[in-house]
């Protein structure tokens, strides 16, 4: 028991908290008692004198009522009086003499012709107790009480009879004395062990489920319940066919002594008296009674006989069969007698069942010693059964938690070796299979690293172990971003539930890809810049050849042509300067990675006062936005330059709106609008329906808001451009 409770186990815990909650039980229960004992002792005044006076006023209380009051009968008076809650002895004896009515109740039935009240003390069953008795008038005759006024009769033993057997009453000159006996720990402990088993048991009925017991747990109950079973049936066997047994062979003495008694009586019935009787008693060991028409004549003990013969035995005796006739401990038989009208003789023998009560706890002893026995024995035979079993569980933990060595010592050949065998084989075969995909992933250029619920990690390649700290936890974070930007560096970050409990984090550097990806769109836009210059060159290089050839012939007056050539060169000067400009401008913006808070309508509102000559409605609140100033202001600039194209009286209306995270902000222009069929390309590099636009402000437009977590829509309409473009309050 010690050695498991030390382990921690179940079982074990259990059986300490059921001793510990049993021992408490008892050791309550029996200290209480001695403490309510010594209550009684302390508060209570035992003299015979306080007795004596008590029990008068009781019993005159009892002799007026049965005079005053109407009662039908003498059971109408025992029961509405009261005298049913004392111990006491009462008799309706009619004008005639005869004996209507007798009850009694812990006192021996006497009927006594006294005048006034009268006291006796008397030993009743090893009890002292002292009698109150009086006669008064009942009904048409009188009614004799008798009532004790003792130590038993007290209220408080009444509440409290577990008491009754704490206390040693003897006489002495002037009261009961009355002291406390010592603590019997016999009782003591045959309580332990009773409450100890019942609390395993209503444990084991009620507090456990079937499916979540141990096998060490249900091994120990299986022994337990197995020698309950014995002890319950053993203990039925006791109370009921026992007790019947008992019972028969009692009968069975005092009909043989009945037998005895009633021949010798009969062989000399002029011998009959109190002191042949009493003889009689020492040698057979049993009281004896003489009944003359159902009323007791003579006896050894008038206090243990009934006063009165019960009516049935009575009336069995005196119209059924001759023979022996019982009433519990009590046998009747008619005798012959010549001067005892209708005789019948009585016996009564003691039964005494203590002996089977003791009996019964050094049963509960016994079996309690066996448990415990069964305890240790079970636990050694169980330990050797279940340890290589629980050891196998602890093993196999560790393999799922990637610890693939695998050693059990185990010496019996066995169906638990052959399990053993099966699981070590598994385990190196998951330990090949491991190594076979750690050798894979590791030579994979992307982080890749396996977690468990707790946030373990599992599993981890070698690009994921060359990342620094700092990054591997950026990358880790439980959040719903999926691309990062770490020392100038763009990662994207993929996440996969692969089982309930176990998640896939994959971690690729992106920078390179952007990078080429930037690269192939800047040499793109660089072919298309060329062309867009080498456009304007040529009708510039046609008006100098122009001119040129003019000055060489002087065909023509000079200063009549000049002008007109130089305004077409200016013209196309201007173009190229439009084209450098938006390429500059691009680059210029791309590079800007400050972001900082921007009160989008104050921004609105300033770069509205740079077109004097545009009508613009700006409505909505003021909200802060996160962006970069500079590219905010390139997207802005595309739009309204865009407006300008197609609108000779530009007005341009925005309205802010705000939207839990997002600003949403509403971009409409009185231009000529977009075709349904060109939304789809409207924000391609070089689409344009002008002819000399270049395709590339709504292009920029788009990569800037994008690059600032927000996103740009278009949208169909004749009544003019409207666009929709919405902004984070932060850009995470």
């Amino acid at each position: 028991f010690l050695i498991s409770f030390t382990k921690g186990e179940k079982i074990s815990l259990f059986l300490l908290k059921s001793l510990l909650f049993s021992l408490f039980l008892v050791s309550y229960g029996h200290f209480y008692s001695h403490h309510l004992a010594k209550k009684f002792i302390k508060q209570n005044d035992f003299s015979y004198k306080h007795l004596k006076e008590r029990g008068k006023k009781r019993l005159e209380k009892y002799l007026k009522l049965a005079e005053t009051k109407g009662f039908a009968n003498l059971k109408d008076f025992v029961l509405r009086s009261g005298l049913k809650n004392e111990d006491y002895f009462a008799a309706y004896i009619n004008i005639l003499g005869e004996v209507v009515e007798s009850y009694a109740n812990n006192l021996p039935e006497k009927l006594e012709t006294i005048k006034g009240i009268s006291f006796a003390r008397i030993d009743i069953a090893g009890k002292k107790r002292l009698i109150v008795s009086g006669n008064g008038r009942f009904k048409v005759g009188k009614i004799i009480i008798s009532i004790a006024s003792d130590v038993y009769s007290n209220h408080f033993i009444k509440q409290h009879p577990e008491i009754e057997h704490l206390l040693i009453v003897k006489e002495g000159k002037k009261g009961f004395l009355v002291r406390l006996r010592g603590i019997n720990y016999f009782y003591l402990l045959s309580d332990l062990a009773i409450s100890f088993i019942i609390t395993i048991t209503f444990f084991l009925a009620f507090s456990f489920s079937k499916t979540k017991r141990k096998l060490f747990d249900r091994v120990i109950f299986s022994i337990y319940l197995g020698f309950s079973a014995i002890f319950i049936l053993f203990g039925l066997f006791l109370f009921i066919f026992s007790n019947t047994i008992a019972t028969k062979i009692i009968e069975k003495n005092i009909a043989e002594n009945l037998q005895r008694i009633d021949t010798l009586i009969e062989k000399e019935p002029s011998n009959l008296s109190e002191d042949y009787l009493q003889w009689l008693k020492s040698v057979f060991g049993v009281n004896i009674g003489i009944y003359g028409n159902g009323v007791l004549q003579i006896s050894t003990d008038n206090r243990k006989l009934n006063l009165l013969m019960p009516f049935t035995i009575f009336n069995r005796i005196k119209w059924g069969k001759k023979g022996i006739y019982f009433s519990r401990q009590f046998a009747y038989k008619e005798i012959n007698l010549p001067d005892i009208p209708f005789p019948v003789i009585c016996i009564k023998e003691e039964r005494n069942l203590n002996p089977l009560y003791n009996f019964l706890r050094i049963a509960a002893f016994v079996f309690l010693l066996i448990f415990m026995v069964s305890y240790f024995v079970s636990y050694e035979i169980t330990k050797s059964l279940v340890s290589p079993l629980i050891e196998l569980s602890k093993k196999a933990k560790d393999v799922a938690k990637g610890n693939f060595e695998f050693s059990i010592n185990y010496k019996h050949e066995d169906e638990i070796k052959e399990l053993i065998n099966s699981i070590t084989y598994m385990a190196t075969s998951l330990k090949q299979n491991y190594d076979t995909l750690k050798a894979i992933i590791d030579n994979v250029s992307s982080g890749i690293v396996l977690i468990n619920v707790n946030g373990d990690i599992v599993l981890s390649n070698r690009a994921f172990n060359n990342m620094s700290k700092e990054l591997r936890e950026v990358a880790l974070e439980d959040t719903e971003q999926s691309e990062f930007e770490f020392n100038d560096r763009h990662f994207a970050v993929y996440r996969k539930d692969i089982e309930k409990n176990l998640h896939l984090v994959v971690i690729e550097d992106l920078t390179g890809v952007i990078k080429a990806s930037k690269l192939e769109v800047i040499s793109d836009m660089a072919k298309k810049v060329a062309h867009d210059i080498k456009n304007p060159l040529t009708p510039i290089k046609l008006n100098i050849d122009y001119l040129l050839t003019i000055l060489k012939k002087k065909e023509k007056n000079i200063e009549e042509i000049l002008p007109e050539v130089a305004n077409n060169i200016l013209a196309k000067v201007e173009e190229l300067k439009n084209i450098s400009s938006q390429f500059s401008n691009l680059f210029k913006a791309s590079k800007d990675s400050i972001f900082e808070e921007i009160n989008i309508k104050e921004f609105l509102e300033k770069m509205a006062e740079s077109y004097p000559g545009v009508k613009f409605n700006i409505s909505g609140k003021g909200v802060k936005i996160m962006a970069s100033r500079l590219k905010l202001a390139r997207v802005f600039e595309n739009l309204i330059e865009n407006s300008l194209s197609f609108s000779q009286k530009p007005e341009i209306s925005i309205s802010i709106e705000e939207k839990g995270d997002i600003v949403k902000i509403d971009f409409k222009d009185n231009g000529s609008g977009i075709d349904e069929k060109n939304l789809e390309k409207i924000f391609e590099p070089y689409f344009s329906t002008r002819e000399d636009g270049t395709g590339l402000g709504l292009f920029i437009a788009k990569e800037f808001i994008e690059e600032m977590g927000g996103e740009i829509k278009a949208f169909s309409s004749k009544e003019g451009g409207h666009f929709e473009l919405k902004f984070r309050k932060n850009n995470s």
